[in-house]
Parts: structure tokens; C-alpha cells; sequence
């Protein structure tokens, strides 16, 4: 992938310098062929020289993003490790909050979501059809349906009934 140029890249066109006026003209009409080859030559060795330190830069840059992304995702871990623990000690203490003296914890329960087990066993109903030509489970209308219908055993459909409990930090 080519980097954008810079202002300061652009100056440095490969291009000849362009014909002087006056007694330097002359003096450029005296300049022989090779000393214009080097002057173009080194040109294109201060771009190259450019694009160089610019590419090592973005690998630099990919290579701290990688690994900022793997600090990101252990931060997280430990973050939902010291959630989950939290709701565990409150769950156990039978709490279902908690206050400090700055802040305070309060457990709630997320409402409760629709898990496939076994969507083979899923009347045609509960499907719906998008543009693409694969058949989609509506778990919209699933779970408003077993909502509504007690008798209706959910395992006999293929799908869980869960919950989650999160924490709400105040």
C-alpha cells in the first residue's frame, strides 16, 4: 500500500532542477551530462531515503498496535475475571447490593435471551427469510411464543432459555 506523499516529499521531484537564468545559464550549459544524472541520482536517493524511515514508521506503528491489542484484550479478561467475581461474592452473601463509601454495587438481572441448541428441531414459524437464501431463526417471535405459552417445553423447540446477571457500578 503506497503512503500518501507528503509536502516535504513533493519538493523533493525527480525532476531535473530547473534551468537557471542569467550567468548561471551559462554555467549550466557548461555543467556536463554526468554532474545532471548525479543531481537527479541524488534526488532519488533522499526520496527513497524518505519512503524508508515512512514504511519503517508504519510497521513500527502496526507493531505497537499489535501489541496494544493484546494489552487491550488481557485488560478486559482481568476486568470481566474481577466483574464475575463480584457477582459471585454478592450472589453468595445474598446481597443484592452493596455500597461503599464513594460508590456502590447493584445486581441486575438482564432479561432473559434465546440460546439455539438445536435449531433443526425449530418449527419453520420461527424463521425468517432474509434477501440472502439462508433461513434465519427469528428468536424474537420464538421467545415471545414461549413466553406466552407455559405448556411449550423450550428443549422441544432446540433452544435455552438463559439469563445474565451484569453489574451495575453507580
Amino acid at each position: 500500500m503506497p503512503l500518501p506523499v507528503s509536502a516535504y516529499a513533493n519538493n523533493l521531484a525527480l525532476v531535473p532542477p530547473a534551468a537557471p537564468k542569467g550567468g548561471a545559464a551559462r554555467k549550466a550549459a557548461a555543467m556536463p551530462e554526468a554532474h545532471a544524472q548525479l543531481v537527479v541520482k541524488r534526488a532519488v536517493d533522499r526520496a527513497n531515503a524518505i519512503l524508508d524511515r515512512l514504511e519503517a514508521r508504519s510497521a513500527e506503528i502496526a507493531k505497537e498496535q499489535k501489541r496494544l491489542a493484546k494489552r487491550k484484550a488481557a485488560a478486559l479478561a482481568k476486568y470481566e475475571r474481577c466483574e464475575d467475581r463480584v457477582i459471585t461474592l454478592m450472589q453468595d452473601a445474598g446481597l443484592a447490593s452493596c455500597a461503599g463509601i464513594f460508590n456502590s454495587f447493584r445486581l441486575q438481572n438482564a432479561p432473559v435471551a434465546l440460546e439455539i441448541v438445536d435449531q433443526s428441531l425449530i418449527p419453520a414459524a420461527f424463521f425468517r427469510t432474509p434477501k440472502a437464501p439462508s433461513a434465519e431463526v427469528d428468536k424474537v417471535a420464538l421467545k415471545l411464543a414461549l413466553a406466552q405459552n407455559d405448556e411449550l417445553d423450550p428443549a422441544s423447540f432446540g433452544v435455552r432459555l438463559t439469563s445474565k446477571t451484569s453489574l451495575i457500578r453507580t
